[in-house]
C-alpha cells in the first residue's frame, strides 16, 4: 500500500512549494480519502497560522487564543481516532440484528451517531452493492439516520456518500429514474461542501453509469465529459480511469471504434501505474477487440494475450476464457485457421464445463462458420446440431430455436454458407420473437 503523505509535504503542497513532487501528491490525494481529509485539516491549520502571524504583526504580542486553537486541532484528531475505534464495536453489534432493524437500533443510540460509524457502514455497503443491493439500501437508511446528529458540513458530506451509493444500489436493481435522482442529490450535497470537487466528479460518474444502463448514450457521454474534466484536475486516479473506461465502452456501443481505441490506449499506462491488474486485463480485452474491428489483428493479438495472462493470474476463470476466445478469433483474422479452431474448441469446452451454455453456443457458432468456410461438412453438421441443444438449454426464444434448426438442416444438406451463420448469430443475439427470419439464399449443394 502506498504510504500516506506526511503533514510537512501537505503544507508544502498547499503553499505551492516546487521542492515536493506536486503531481505525485495530487495523484495520491485523488485516490486516498484519508489524505484528502488530512489536506483539508492542513488547509485549515494554514489559515489559522496565517491569522496568528497577522495578529502578531498588528499587535506586537502573541495571540492568547493560539494555544487554544492548537488544542482544538489535537482534540479533533483524537475525536476522529476514537470514533473509528468505537464504530468498529458498534458495527459488530449491528450485525447481530436484522439489517431492517438497524435504523431503529441506531435511533435509540444517540451517543453512537458519529461520522466514524457512517464511514464504517459505507465501507460495508461498498462490498454489498454487487452482491445484495437491497441489503445495501437498508444499510444506507441506517447511515442516513446517523447524519441527523452530525455537524452541518460533516453531515452534508456523509449524506453525499449515502446518496451516491444509494444511486449505485438502485441502478443494480434496475430502478433507473430513482438512481438518477439519487446521483443528482449526491452531486448537489457534495457541491455544497468546500474541497469536495473530487466527490462531485464521482457523483457525476455514478449518474453517467445509470444513463448508460438506460441506453441514453449521448446523455451519458455529456455527463462523463463533465466528470472527466473535474477528475482530471486531480491528476491520474482510479475514479478517472473508471470514467474513461465507461466512455470507451459507450463509444463502442455507438460505433466509434477508433475513438474507443484511443481512450483504451490512454488507460493502459494509467492502470499499469496503479497496478490494478483486473481493470487492466479488461481494458486490454476491449482494446484488442477494437483493434481487431479496425482491421489490425497483428496489433490486437498481444493485447488479447496479455489479457489472458492477467485474468489467469487473478484466477478469474470466466474472464480468462472470454479473452482466450478473443485470441482465437484474432487468429482467424490472421489466417491461422488451425490455431484458431483449437482455441475455439478449448473455449467452448471450458464454457460448457462451467455451465455457461450460452457462451459455449456462441463459440460453437464461430467454429461452425470456420468449418463451413473450409467445407468440412461432417464436422460442421455435428457442431450445428449441438448449437440447437445448447441455445435451447440457455433459454433462447422459440423463434431462435427454429432459426438454429434451419441452420442445422442447411449444414447437413451441405447448402449452408458462412454468411448464414453470421445471419443466425445476429438473429439469435437480437432474440426478438417478432423479428422475421429472412436468411440469405442457400449456397450450391
Amino acid at each position: 500500500m502506498t504510504p500516506h503523505i506526511d503533514r510537512a509535504s501537505l503544507l508544502a503542497y498547499i503553499d505551492g512549494d516546487t521542492s515536493v513532487d506536486r503531481l505525485a501528491i495530487a495523484s495520491h490525494l485523488a485516490e486516498c480519502a484519508e489524505c484528502r481529509r488530512a489536506l483539508a485539516e492542513a488547509q485549515w491549520l494554514t489559515l489559522l497560522l496565517r491569522d496568528v502571524v497577522l495578529h502578531d504583526l498588528a499587535h506586537g504580542d502573541p495571540d492568547p487564543g493560539r494555544d487554544l486553537g492548537w488544542r482544538d486541532i489535537l482534540a479533533e484528531q483524537r475525536r476522529l481516532r476514537d470514533e473509528e475505534v468505537r464504530a468498529n464495536t458498534v458495527y459488530a453489534d449491528l450485525r447481530r440484528v436484522p439489517v431492517e432493524a438497524w435504523k431503529a437500533e441506531i435511533a435509540q443510540r444517540s451517543h453512537d451517531k458519529t461520522e466514524g460509524l457512517v464511514r464504517r457502514i459505507i465501507q460495508a455497503v461498498e462490498i454489498e452493492l454487487n452482491r445484495l443491493p437491497e441489503r445495501a439500501l437498508h444499510m444506507l437508511d441506517a447511515a442516513e439516520e446517523i447524519t441527523n446528529g452530525l455537524h452541518d458540513t460533516v453531515a452534508r458530506r456523509c449524506l453525499g456518500d449515502c446518496w451516491k451509493h444509494r444511486a449505485n444500489a438502485l441502478r443494480h436493481l434496475g430502478r433507473y429514474p430513482e438512481s438518477l435522482d439519487a446521483a443528482e442529490l449526491a452531486e448537489t450535497l457534495y457541491r455544497s461542501v468546500q474541497l469536495d470537487d473530487f466527490d462531485v466528479g464521482q457523483a457525476l460518474f455514478t449518474r453517467a453509469g445509470t444513463l448508460f444502463k438506460m441506453t441514453r448514450y449521448d446523455s451519458a457521454r455529456a455527463v462523463l465529459r463533465e466528470a472527466t474534466e473535474v477528475l482530471r484536475s486531480f491528476g491520474a486516479s482510479m475514479p478517472l480511469a473508471k470514467t474513461l473506461i465507461l466512455d470507451g465502452v459507450i463509444r463502442c456501443e455507438q460505433g466509434d471504434i477508433a475513438g474507443a481505441e484511443t481512450v483504451f490506449l490512454e488507460l493502459v499506462p494509467m492502470l499499469e501505474k496503479f497496478e490494478d491488474e483486473m481493470e487492466l486485463a479488461r481494458v486490454r480485452t476491449n482494446l484488442a477487440e477494437c483493434t481487431l474491428r479496425l482491421g489490425r489483428p497483428v496489433d490486437a493479438l498481444p493485447q488479447a494475450e496479455a489479457a489472458v495472462a492477467g485474468f489467469a493470474r487473478l484466477a478469474m476463470d470466466a474472464e480468462e476464457i472470454r479473452a482466450r476466445w478473443t485470441v482465437a478469433v484474432i487468429h482467424l483474422a490472421l489466417g491461422d485457421g488451425d490455431v484458431a479452431l483449437d482455441g475455439l474448441y478449448d473455449a467452448a469446452a471450458a464454457f460448457e464445463g462451467r455451465g455457461m451454455l450460452g457462451d459455449a453456443a456462441f463459440v460453437k457458432l464461430d467454429i461452425t462458420e470456420e468449418l463451413l468456410r473450409r467445407k468440412e461438412w461432417s464436422e460442421a453438421a455435428t457442431n450445428a446440431r449441438e448449437l440447437a441443444v445448447l441455445f435451447t438449454k440457455a433459454g433462447v426464444t422459440i423463434a431462435s430455436v427454429l432459426a438454429l434448426a434451419y441452420l442445422a438442416e442447411a449444414v447437413e444438406g451441405e447448402r449452408a454458407m458462412p454468411e448464414l451463420v453470421q445471419y443466425v448469430r445476429s438473429y439469435v443475439t437480437a432474440d426478438d420473437p417478432d423479428r422475421r427470419f429472412e436468411p440469405p439464399a442457400d449456397g450450391p449443394r
